[in-house]
């Protein structure tokens, strides 16, 4: 009875998602929003998991059309192109105001992004393990930056009072998190805004 109730459980769920999400081009998009302001977040095709294997760029639109109904493409789900190594360039709009965990993780041979400014909210573990992650031209002490982003930091290497890079405007959720050997915080006039959990455990 129980093993039932589960795969009536997993057909209902696999029910819902079919029926937020939808494909648009190359992308695939989640349903944030079904009334004004209609709103998606790029997302991955659940039943597909290797729908972006072969992608290698990509282009975020601003909107996205589906079923007569014109949506604006404002956040990047959470495992949405994770561990797509083949991906090398992506194009995020000005409509964008979130990115979620895991968001790149993985993605090998992102080098580099542009951020813009509507995003307000980046997740942790947005861009662990990309190309970005891995230069160490892109680290400045300690802390990995994109564009006026501080993303994470290496907490191993953080003790004491620690300097923000001047121009940095915004933090990533839980950028220091655990960093317990972190006794005080240099913060520049430029910062506008602090992430979640971002001096979590401190």
């Amino acid at each position: 009875m129980n093993k039932v109730l589960s795969l009536i459980v997993l057909f209902c769920t696999l029910n819902v998602w079919a029926a937020t999400t939808f494909q648009s081009g190359d992308l695939y998009y989640k349903i944030v929003s079904d009334s004004e302001p209609y709103a998606v977040e790029v997302t991955y095709q659940t039943l597909a998991p290797n729908n972006y294997a072969e992608l290698t760029e990509a282009e975020i639109p601003t909107t996205v059309k589906h079923d007569k109904t014109t949506y604006e493409v404002t956040g990047i789900s959470w495992d949405a192109f994770h561990d797509y190594a083949s991906l090398r360039s992506i194009v995020i709009p000005n409509s964008i105001q979130t990115i979620h965990y895991d968001a790149f993780n993985g993605c090998s041979a992102l080098n580099s992004i542009v951020i813009p400014n509507s995003v307000k909210r980046i997740y942790g573990e947005a861009f662990t393990g990309t190309g970005i992650y891995n230069n160490p031209s892109n680290w400045h002490n300690h802390a990995l930056y994109i564009g006026d982003w501080l993303i994470c930091t290496n907490i191993d290497s953080i003790s004491g009072a620690y300097n923000i890079k001047p121009s940095t405007r915004c933090i990533a959720d839980e950028a220091f998190a655990f960093c317990e050997t972190l006794t005080s915080i240099n913060i520049p006039n430029s910062l506008e805004s602090i992430g979640m959990l971002s001096f979590g455990v401190c």
